[in-house]
């Protein structure tokens, strides 16, 4: 089954028409990551790195890596930011460098509207010639098909606003605006494309007795031909200092309701870093092959020494 699977992928990298974005399960913690707009949210540098292993013991699953940095300039009112990332699936990998500019225009009682903009530069690559890569004939018979490692750089650019308030948010983003040509042979253009990925968050934080607080979170994302996807998640905050929290995400290869259910700790080791760790306890069919998703994730905010704990804590 895991041979299955993989061959899965590798049709993907072959002939999908729409070439779909990674998630993570941290995305309360690194809203960065789906809208350019949150560059300007934070009061502090903030450097961020998060790791993700999907589908731990299936051959050639999903990984990705993912380093962002972002900084305030002219009293909070301007925000920049570069974010490089690394994803592999398969036989396909993808190496993005995005830069992300961002302003705020600020409304009465601690509320602001942020807007991003991000450029990316994306290196895609599919390797032909991956021992995991099978067909009933030899593949060089077949001159669609391109031998050894193929590679092409895309251009691409994003826009994102996000609105904050004390005890709300919610944004709406579309992180690449250009439907890229990802194929390799250029008389087969759009026959493998990426699509425009649409992305709405939003969530609260409700006060509770001693410090602590919910905080509930609700990520969608929308592709065209493809499902709607839902992440549904709950957060208890512990004085700002330890924070538990599920999330419900809905998908799988038959797109049931449930595709997995994931349990998220985070804790700030210091007062500038926060440490969150992720596990997705897979629901779908594919948990009879897999040992589930692992996430980790590093926050630094380079607070000043007179400084405590600043930025939004509600939100982490």
């Amino acid at each position: 089954m895991k041979k299955i699977l993989t061959a899965i992928y590798c049709l993907i990298c072959l002939g999908a028409f729409a070439q779909q974005e990674s998630l993570t399960s941290n995305f309360m913690m690194n809203k960065l990551y789906y809208n350019p707009g949150f560059v300007v949210e934070e009061k502090s540098p903030v450097v961020v790195a998060q790791v993700r292993a999907q589908w731990l013991g299936v051959d050639g699953a999903p990984n990705m890596q993912k380093v962002s940095f972002s900084m305030p300039f002219l009293n909070n009112r301007v925000g920049g930011g570069l974010t490089i990332s690394n994803f592999k699936a398969g036989i396909t990998s993808e190496q993005t460098v995005s830069a992300i500019y961002g302003y705020r225009l600020r409304f009465g009682r601690g509320s602001s509207m942020l807007m991003g903009l991000n450029l990316d530069l994306n290196s895609y690559g599919v390797d032909y010639s991956d021992e995991r890569l099978v067909s009933i004939h030899p593949l060089g018979e077949d001159l669609s098909i391109p031998g050894g490692f193929q590679n092409k750089f895309l251009f691409n650019v994003g826009l994102g606003a996000y609105f904050s308030a004390e005890n709300f948010y919610m944004g709406f983003s579309v992180p690449g605006m250009i439907e890229e040509n990802i194929e390799f042979i250029p008389e087969e253009s759009g026959l493998s494309q990426g699509v425009r990925h649409f992305y709405f968050m939003g969530g609260a934080n409700f006060d509770l007795k001693k410090g602590s607080s919910l905080q509930p979170n609700l990520l969608v994302r929308y592709v065209s031909e493809a499902y709607l996807n839902l992440e549904l998640n709950l957060m208890y905050n512990i004085e700002d200092k330890l924070y538990l929290g599920a999330t419900y995400r809905n998908g799988g290869l038959n797109f049931g309701l449930i595709e997995s259910a994931n349990i998220i700790i985070g804790t700030y080791l210091s007062p500038k870093t926060m440490l969150a760790v992720s596990y997705d306890i897979t629901l779908s069919s594919i948990s009879n092959y897999s040992a589930g998703s692992f996430e980790l994730m590093i926050k630094y905010r380079a607070l000043k020494k007179e400084s405590k704990r600043i930025g939004n804590p509600r939100f982490m």
